[in-house]
């Protein structure tokens, strides 16, 4: 998370400096970098609501993936969507009428696009997962009697 990106933002040895009231102090980098992970993991829960669509695009369009094929497995995409490809989206998964943060996908994990169609991608806990599994079909029912 947090800690390896600020880890990455500085070549091994360097110091940060840390800005003291009176005078500028150098503290080596590791004592700084679970500070800045604990700080960047508390903004990205903070931000989680803040992630918004334009006001031109859909609001509560959301996608739950709970294929193990599905390149975003364990996330739900919050889906900036264009009112009129609203059916076409709805055929390949999206579901309308509420958000990822209402169905429990807390964690703002990134953004991505698919066929120009900007999201927000949230990890979901298994048991919200579980809860959108589909449903096993049915036995087909008996032929009936002759």
């Amino acid at each position: 998370g947090g800690e390896s990106e600020v880890r990455r933002s500085l070549p091994r040895g360097q110091t940060l400096p840390l800005q003291m009231p009176r005078r500028g102090v150098d503290v080596p980098r590791r004592a700084l970098a679970p500070r800045w992970a604990c700080l960047l993991l508390l903004a990205g829960v903070a931000l989680a609501e803040d992630h918004k669509c334009p006001s031109d695009k859909l609001s509560d369009a959301f996608r739950i993936s709970v294929s193990h094929k599905d390149k975003h497995y364990g996330h739900c995409s919050q889906v900036c969507l264009s009112p009129g490809l609203k059916k076409v989206a709805y055929n390949h998964g999206v579901r309308y009428g509420s958000t990822c943060v209402k169905e429990g996908c807390k964690e703002f994990a990134g953004e991505d696009a698919n066929a120009g169609v900007h999201f927000f991608l949230y990890k979901c806990p298994q048991d919200v997962l579980n809860a959108h599994l589909p449903s096993p079909s049915p036995p087909p029912a008996p032929a009936p009697p002759p």
